[in-house]
């Protein structure tokens, strides 16, 4: 008898490893079936820059998530990472997409150059157009992705990037291709230092004429996430507004998404809470919040949609 439960124990272990196994098995096999890795060259030959890239990778690698549908073509979002890199906040952000049927490029900047994330290797901003300008283009040639309907959100250094999109940064940086076809629809920019464009906004207009500056992205299809503790930033609560006045002419509050008490970084992960560093000169505090970042990715999404929607 006792020889016989031992038996029927074991059985019932095996079967609950087993079913275990099987679950795992299916997350990873469900997760990662309509991934890919990918690489493409970058688009567009630098003008103006203050410092410039010695040695620029021929190619830039990421990796392509698909929801798991049968649509024939899917919308489609580039999501950039930060001076942090890949991690928490892609992720979660990508999941996001995922869960509502909306593509994902997501870019490695640092590792396409072999190189290890941090502000130690972070070059100046614009030297990275021209990885964006490439992940652009293969996105509208890929057969998958809705070329009408193709968006860019960033953090950080990548939120950074999708300004020099928004206020048509093309046209004064590069030469000699059709940037039209393909420029996102939409831009959403997670604490994206506005502050270093507004400081240097006169000299930037000594590339062109003011009246030259092209606006390729309507002011409406912009959206700006700025945390009102945001040690980057001089003035976090209108700093990103300033950038709005300066580059747009104009002042249209709904294009800053203030974040109330957040803080750089703040939909981080929430594990790290309260953390203090030192960058670019400043002394940084960042404390995560999981329900911040639920709701902006919320906001995030929604907003695309919203956009998608219409095209």
């Amino acid at each position: 008898m006792e020889l016989f439960f031992k038996k029927k124990l074991y059985n019932i272990w095996f079967m609950k490893l087993f079913l275990k196994t099987v679950l795992i098995v299916s997350f990873c096999f469900i997760s990662n079936a309509n991934s890919e890795k990918v690489s493409f060259p970058r688009v567009g030959e630098m003008l103006k820059l203050d410092n410039p890239e010695k040695n620029p990778p021929d190619e830039i690698i990421g990796n392509i998530y698909y929801p798991n549908t049968n649509a024939s073509k899917y919308p489609a979002v580039l999501v950039i990472h930060g001076t942090g890199g890949v991690g928490y906040r892609t992720k979660k952000i990508k999941d996001k997409f995922i869960e509502n049927e909306i593509a994902v490029l997501e870019i490695d900047l640092y590792k396409s150059r072999k190189q290890s994330p941090g502000s130690k290797n972070r070059m100046e901003v614009a030297s990275y157009l021209p990885d964006v300008y490439g992940a652009l283009a293969w996105m509208a040639n890929n057969e998958k992705i809705d070329f009408n309907k193709i968006g860019l959100t960033g953090f950080s250094l990548g939120g950074g990037l999708g300004l020099y999109l928004s206020i048509g940064a093309h046209p004064w940086a590069y030469g000699g291709y059709p940037w039209d076809n393909i420029y996102p629809k939409a831009i959403v920019a997670w604490y994206p230092v506005c502050v270093s464009f507004n400081k240097r906004f006169n000299q930037r207009i000594n590339y062109l004429k003011k009246t030259e500056i092209q606006q390729s992205l309507p002011i409406s299809n912009l959206k700006i996430i700025a945390p009102t503790k945001d040690n980057y930033e001089d003035n976090p609560k209108t700093e990103c507004k300033k950038f709005v006045n300066n580059y747009y002419g104009k002042q249209i509050d709904e294009i800053v998404w203030l974040v109330d008490n957040g803080t750089h970084g703040f939909d981080g992960d929430p594990k790290k809470g309260t953390f203090k560093y030192r960058d670019i000169g400043k002394n940084i505090t960042t404390t995560t919040s999981e329900k911040l970042g639920d709701e902006y990715r919320e906001k995030t999404v929604n907003y695309f949609k919203s956009i998608f929607n219409n095209n």
